[in-house]
């Protein structure tokens, strides 16, 4: 008896497990009034609930003509109420509840110079924050409204198993190492090879019995300069040209 009983809690909480887990890449901080809370991106639920339940108005969401918004105003301060009929599709079973909140729609500051301000989107607000209330009931992002998400080590564990951890930056690539351009090389010629291309040079050389190594000499002082190595020819004698 006592395992059926387990087994049948467990089904009962089959959809409240499935959906109690938040990814903390679709939340963020916020205040309301003097609280710090932990506010679900709204499309993130309707993306959820879709997978779980079905498309939204047919397996799940606010009843057609349910909705109603009521104004009271007090002091300065007008107050809108939402009430709605939420419904959900579970297998063969359809559920239905009451869904509602509230909203300042008009109010004026207290600090400074007080102004009036009027909240043109109170409508949408409401709807959503009922919305997320239903969902709620249901088990979808259960471990915020547990309060799991004001212990830093569950977050962390969250953002582990969803697979969202800030991936650290790569590190730079070292600089390529320049290689320095090779040094343009002069290119000499051999001396003798080089002075036999002029056969006035050569005559001249024999003319004053220059050996070759004279004449490598005498290049290579002119620095290949035919200009200068005909005067210094032409201004000298020396013997021993072989």
């Amino acid at each position: 008896m006592k395992e059926d009983k387990k087994s049948e809690e467990k089904n009962n909480l089959e959809l409240w497990e499935k959906v109690c887990k938040t990814d903390p890449a679709h939340t963020k901080k916020a205040k309301i009034g003097q609280h710090q809370i932990t506010a679900i991106d709204a499309h993130y639920q309707v993306m959820n609930a879709t997978r779980e339940l079905g498309s939204y108005g047919i397996g799940w969401g606010i009843e057609a003509g349910t909705s109603t918004f009521t104004e009271s105003i007090i002091g300065q301060t007008v107050l809108v109420s939402y009430q709605g009929i939420f419904f959900y599709k579970l297998g063969d079973d359809v559920g239905r509840f009451d869904i509602c909140s509230s909203i300042k729609k008009a109010y004026m500051t207290r600090q400074g110079t007080p102004y009036l301000v009027v909240d043109d989107e109170y409508a949408k607000k409401l709807m959503t924050d009922a919305m997320t209330k239903a969902l709620s009931k249901l088990g979808f992002n259960a471990d915020i409204f547990l309060g799991k998400f004001d212990d830093n080590r569950y977050v962390a564990q969250m953002k582990e198993e969803f697979g969202n951890q800030v991936t650290p930056a790569p590190e730079p690539t070292p600089a390529k190492k320049q290689t320095p351009a090779p040094q343009a090389t002069t290119y000499e010629p051999d001396p003798i090879e080089w002075i036999k291309q002029y056969s006035d040079l050569t005559d001249a050389c024999k003319a004053k019995e220059m050996t070759m190594k004279m004449v490598a000499e005498i290049v290579n002082e002119c620095g290949f300069d035919y200009g200068r190595i005909k005067a210094k020819l032409d201004g000298g004698t020396t013997n021993g040209f072989k």
